[in-house]
């Protein structure tokens, strides 16, 4: 009689697992090309080539997203950023530079002659992070963190800065938890977070005094004219 009992409990509980295995779904999150709207700046743009390099990881940035809720909790959220990354960054690099080419490792200073450019921007994605709930209705929200440096020809330290961003998106009327749509939700939330961060982005570039003063000495360097160059500090990558 025990054993029956024990044997009952084992096939419930298999029974169970079998059921939540069927009933679990993966929503997979669209994303979108996120770049800056708007570049909040007095300056105007550089009237320069930039050449871009972007670390490896930016191209292969994955998420299987859990709610953090009991409800829905079964389901997952995958997020696969693909090239959505580094091409928001490189039509904000666009808004703030004549012509951006990127390139998939940091040039030599003769390479970048080469292109008729003085200077390199290396990006590195150091944290994103999506998250979804479903507590009355449906809320997400994400963080984006980027690691930028900026590098002159012979790599001089023009730029080195941590931008991060935010972004949340709700939905659902309140009190209806529907799973199917979480991913719409995440998908808007994700990305806010990335057009806030190329908006910090794009200001930061913009309104420094190093990067501008950097391609002024060049430019009239190269038109005869002698100036004092700005103060700057090799950096090794």
């Amino acid at each position: 009689m025990i054993n029956l009992l024990r044997f009952l409990r084992l096939l419930s509980l298999v029974a169970l697992a079998l059921f939540y295995i069927g009933c679990s779904r993966s929503y997979i999150v669209p994303i979108s090309v996120s770049p800056a709207q708007t570049v909040y700046s007095i300056n105007k743009k550089i009237e320069e080539n930039i050449v871009i390099v972007f670390d490896k990881n930016i191209n292969n940035v994955q998420k299987n997203v859990k709610p953090s809720s009991y409800a829905c909790s079964i389901h997952n959220f995958p997020v696969n950023l693909d090239k959505s990354l580094a091409l928001s960054i490189k039509h904000t690099t666009e808004l703030v530079f004549n012509k951006v080419v990127e390139l998939d490792e940091m040039p030599s200073s003769e390479k970048l002659q080469e292109l008729n450019s003085i200077a390199v921007i290396y990006v590195k994605l150091k944290k994103f992070y999506p998250e979804i709930s479903f507590v009355n209705h449906i809320f997400a929200n994400c963080v984006t963190k980027l690691d930028v440096y900026v590098t002159g020809i012979n790599d001089e330290k023009l730029l080195a800065v941590e931008v991060g961003g935010f972004g949340e998106s709700d939905g659902s009327p309140q009190g209806i938890i529907i799973c199917n749509g979480g991913e719409l939700i995440l998908s808007e939330a994700i990305s806010n977070s990335i057009k806030d961060t190329m908006e910090k982005y794009a200001t930061i570039l913009s309104n420094s005094s190093m990067i501008r003063g950097y391609f002024e000495y060049h430019l009239k360097n190269k038109n005869g004219e002698t100036i004092d160059p700005p103060s700057s500090s090799k950096m090794p990558f």
